[in-house]
């Protein structure tokens, strides 16, 4: 009897076939791998018994991942050529067969991969001036260590470790520590069962949390973690251990009962001690996303798993846009058939692009602000006679805030929307500062209890025209009309973020139609909000097909 596995995985780094070569060898079983594009088939043979165990054994030894997109089981008359399969050259996070094999050594290898601690004989404890404390080469000796640096973390001591996750200080989270860690939002979560007594969390998030890259995600405070008022923040950067060392002192540390550790980067002496490997390592790719309400998994920063080529082709173009457009249309093979790319960032210029093959790439809309200060857009709303006779409403209405925002200069924003977002929080009040005020939209847009906002202005300047500036003052003065109606901040910052995605989805119909554009690439920094780009893609994904970039982050650093 033959089954056949397809998995549809999104990454050509060559983990998914090494990981399952490894479980078919370790099983002992009949097996062909082959690789087409995204689809790696795995078929085996064996008694119907055998299958059923391997089964049950491939679903114990295969890690979840990021890019995994789905996979389907069925049984097949013929085994498949069996391709060969390059090494893997990345240095993974543990494996589940590490997990279990690994009997309290922080140093033992993956089965696949580069063994980050290859040239590590020892841990040392040492103080600040580096004197040791202690030190540990084998398994009692490690546990007795990790133990040791448990109890100095719950007494409240940082701890300055080097390994293969990156050279932090590590502090307990606690109300006893609050003052120390109130300002840090990077956060390790010591087990996943603690997850949940911080943030608030879904079913997609958990599993993307607990897959072989070990990713951060960025969550919001839930309630009650929020009441204790130990971080001075609303949202954090969550992960798990992603390698030996942190989670052999992860594991001492949940016995002890502490679910969460700060994280700072090591910088001079702002530690109290010391954990270090005695030799070199190597660092394990650090990785961010953020997943959408339908699953889907974004990589927001980080491109150790990407393909070497990818990575390449992206330093050929000096324009983000450029570069952000040609690397999605490169991941899913598209440069036959004509799309349209809206790449929005939160650091660099905006830009919507077609792409056709005959003409290759095509500037539509530019975003610019093209003011020095708030004053001159006042000015430029007082225009017409009612465009002078609602600021002057504005003015007598929210002076404090008409005052600060007419002070407030615009010097070298990046010509995005999430800069024209700051800026229209600060004439509406939801910032005093341009900087702040981006920020403070996107946020309150992601906590808004509701599911409708005001239908805020988002126009070009000639909306017949393929080619055409995006109409800023149109936009401020429209979300100024619903400020003196009586919105308030919450339901505004979500009306200007729920307004453009109906912006989006609107232009893609459009663009659509007049250049016979198949498929709507979205890129930018600004699409790793959730809130955002769940939006879009209901407002987009209804009539197109919308692509992402795969194994590359959404936006280039």
């Amino acid at each position: 009897m033959i089954l056949s596995f397809e998995f549809h995985y999104n990454a050509n780094n060559g983990v998914l076939e090494n990981l399952l070569q490894c479980i078919c060898e370790d099983f002992v079983i009949v097996y062909a791998i082959k690789r087409t594009g995204v689809l790696v088939r795995l078929d085996v043979q064996a008694s119907q018994e055998q299958l059923m165990d391997f089964s049950d054994f491939l679903a114990q030894r295969l890690p979840l991942s990021v890019f995994f997109n789905a996979s389907i089981v069925q049984g097949v008359l013929q085994m498949q050529e069996h391709t060969q399969i390059e090494k893997c050259n990345l240095v993974l996070p543990f494996t589940p067969k590490t997990l279990q094999n690994a009997q309290g050594n922080p140093f033992f290898a993956n089965e696949i991969g580069i063994n980050p601690y290859e040239k590590v004989e020892r841990l040392l404890l040492r103080d600040k001036v580096g004197k040791t404390l202690a030190k540990a080469d084998d398994t009692t000796s490690f546990e007795s260590l990790f133990e040791n640096v448990a109890t100095l973390l719950d007494a409240g001591k940082s701890v300055a470790i080097c390994s293969a996750s990156g050279d932090f200080v590590y502090t307990k989270v606690d109300v006893s520590t609050k003052k120390r860690v109130g300002q840090l939002d990077d956060i390790l979560a010591t087990d996943l069962s603690v997850v949940e007594k911080m943030v608030v969390i879904y079913d997609n998030e958990i599993k993307a949390l607990a897959s072989l890259e070990k990713p951060s995600l960025r969550l919001r405070l839930n309630s009650l973690y929020e009441a204790k008022e130990i971080l001075q923040t609303t949202r954090v950067n969550l992960s798990l251990p992603k390698d030996m060392v942190i989670y052999l002192l992860c594991v001492a540390l949940m016995n002890r009962g502490i679910g969460f550790l700060a994280m700072e980067h090591l910088g001079g002496e702002n530690f109290d001690v010391q954990l270090r490997c005695d030799g070199i390592i190597t660092k394990i790719p650090q990785l961010c996303v953020s997943v959408l309400e339908n699953g889907v998994i974004i990589i927001r920063d980080g491109d150790g798993y990407a393909n070497a080529n990818l990575k390449e082709n992206l330093k050929k173009f000096e324009h983000r846009a450029y570069a952000q457009f040609s690397s999605i249309l490169q991941e899913h093979n598209l440069f036959a058939q004509p799309s349209i790319c809206f790449y929005h960032s939160k650091t660099h210029d905006d830009m919507i692009m077609h792409f056709n093959d005959a003409i290759g790439l095509v500037e539509l809309v530019k975003f610019s602000i093209q003011f020095s200060n708030i004053q001159e857009i006042f000015d430029a709303i007082s225009s017409s006679a009612t465009g002078k006779k609602m600021v002057a409403n504005y003015k007598e209405q929210f002076a404090s805030i008409y005052a600060n925002a007419a002070n407030t200069q615009l010097h070298a924003l990046p010509q995005n929307i999430y800069s024209m977002w700051g800026v229209l929080a600060v004439i509406l009040g939801i910032a005093q500062s341009v900087e702040q005020g981006s920020m403070a939209v996107m946020e309150n847009a992601e906590d808004f209890g509701g599911d409708r906002g005001p239908r805020i202005d988002y126009f070009r300047n000639d909306e017949n025209a393929l080619l055409s500036q995006f109409n800023f003052v149109a936009f401020v003065r429209s979300a100024m009309s619903f400020k003196l109606a009586g919105a308030q901040k919450m339901v505004l910052s979500f009306g200007i973020v729920e307004a453009m995605s109906f912006f989006i989805g609107d232009l893609s119909d459009y663009f659509v139609q007049k250049l016979n554009a198949k498929d709507i690439l979205l890129a930018g920094s600004l699409f790793g909000s959730k809130r955002f780009t769940t939006l879009t893609c209901k407002n987009v994904g209804a009539n197109h097909q919308i692509r992402f970039n795969k194994e590359l982050p959404i936006d280039c650093p």
